[in-house]
């Protein structure tokens, strides 16, 4: 299941990166740069960076929104069925154009002040918030 939510990420990522920059030969070099740089081994063989992503994502909701991640776990497929859509596809398909533009925003700064490792750690920050939210206006 997550080789096929990676494959359609990519085209998620692909349609808004063209949308934002109506040009196709410039959408794809922008896609290449981001995979390359700032989500390192999310698009690999067996996603090793995405998976590890994940494993802290669930770890932090766990340790530090023990309820959230009771209310989570309630889910078929458990806190794990929500990390993928979000970190694969970087929220294009989670939030607004605008809202998504702002995350990408906080990817980016992070990444230039920290580097690519500070990437992952942004994202799973945002998670955290956007999980919160989507729990609460479940009920």
């Amino acid at each position: 299941m997550i080789i096929m939510i990676m494959t359609q990420s990519m085209n998620y990522l692909a349609a808004h990166v063209v949308m934002v920059v109506r040009h196709e030969e410039t959408a794809f070099w922008i896609i290449a740069a981001l995979v390359e740089t700032f989500f390192v081994g999310y698009y690999a063989d067996r996603l090793p960076m995405f998976l590890l992503d994940q494993g802290i994502f669930v770890r932090t909701v766990e340790k530090q929104l023990p309820e959230l991640a009771k209310r989570m776990a309630e889910f078929p497929g458990g806190t794990e069925t929500f990390v993928p859509l979000w970190f694969l596809c970087s929220y294009v398909n989670s939030f607004s154009t605008s809202q998504s533009a702002r995350v990408w925003d906080l990817l980016f700064l992070g990444a230039r002040t920290h580097g690519a490792i500070a990437a992952p750690a942004i994202l799973i920050q945002v998670s955290c918030i956007f999980t919160l939210f989507f729990i609460l206006s479940y009920n």
